[in-house]
């Protein structure tokens, strides 16, 4: 079953309103996230170096291999349908978590009076 003129499924909602709970109850440790955040950001970085070095490796393997055996070419596919962009409230659905989130970050801050910790 669709929604808003067929451009929003009702999974699709069911699915937001479960991360909508969840980002609700991760607003109040959001102030724990940023300082995890600040004391591992080195190793995120070395991390995301390493991503890249490995995937630039296994690009060019696969350069390699694709000029020593060549892939045998495959039947055309029939085009798929265009997808139908998503106009109006549908455009901005998947916000909804974020600030379900923040509410939960600001009502923690109303309840405790801290902003960090």
């Amino acid at each position: 079953m669709r929604l808003f003129g067929g451009q929003v499924h009702v999974l699709e909602i069911a699915a937001l309103g479960v991360a909508s709970i969840f980002a609700y109850a991760i607003g109040y440790s959001l102030p724990l996230l940023a300082g995890i955040f600040l004391i591992f950001w080195p190793l995120f970085l070395l991390q995301l170096l390493a991503e890249g070095v490995l995937t630039a490796l296994i690009g060019e393997l696969a350069v390699v291999y694709r000029k020593a055996c060549p892939p045998k070419p495959k039947p055309a596919r029939p085009p798929k349908a265009p997808a139908m962009p998503r106009t109006g409230l549908a455009r901005s659905l998947w916000s909804v978590p974020l600030v379900i989130m923040t509410a939960g970050y600001g009502r923690h801050v109303f309840e405790t009076g801290r902003w960090f910790l």
